[in-house]
């Protein structure tokens, strides 16, 4: 389950069956768009019935991260991560990221760029 609060606009969640979708809009009653050009409530979905996606050495290459040749660590600029949860910017040492849509709201956070596909 995922609330609502750990959401933005392009972050990458699963739906249902393994199907993953982009956040293309946020409501103000706890749901998300995961369609273009969403028309009607009928193509948002309920937070808490939302999936994180775990966080996989495919996601990190599909992000541009490059793995090192030594060890098992990923990096991209100044960010570096070893599966699965830890994750180094510059000079602090962070961890608990397990899921796509929070690598991708870290990385924002701190490099102001974003992840893309």
């Amino acid at each position: 389950m995922i609330q609502s609060n750990e959401l933005r606009i392009g972050n990458w969640i699963n739906l249902y069956d393994n199907f993953n979708s982009q956040v293309t809009g946020l409501t103000n009653t706890k749901k998300v768009w995961c369609v273009k050009n969403p028309i009607d409530e009928k193509c948002a979905w309920f937070t808490n019935n939302l999936n994180a996606i775990p966080l996989t050495e495919e996601w990190l290459i599909d992000f541009g991260f490059k793995k090192d040749k030594i060890d098992s660590t990923y990096y991209k600029d100044d960010f570096e991560i070893c599966l699965p949860n830890f994750v180094r910017w510059k000079e602090s040492h962070l961890s608990g990221i397990r899921n796509v849509h929070q690598l991708q709201n870290l990385y924002f956070a701190l490099t102001r760029k974003e992840l893309t596909l």
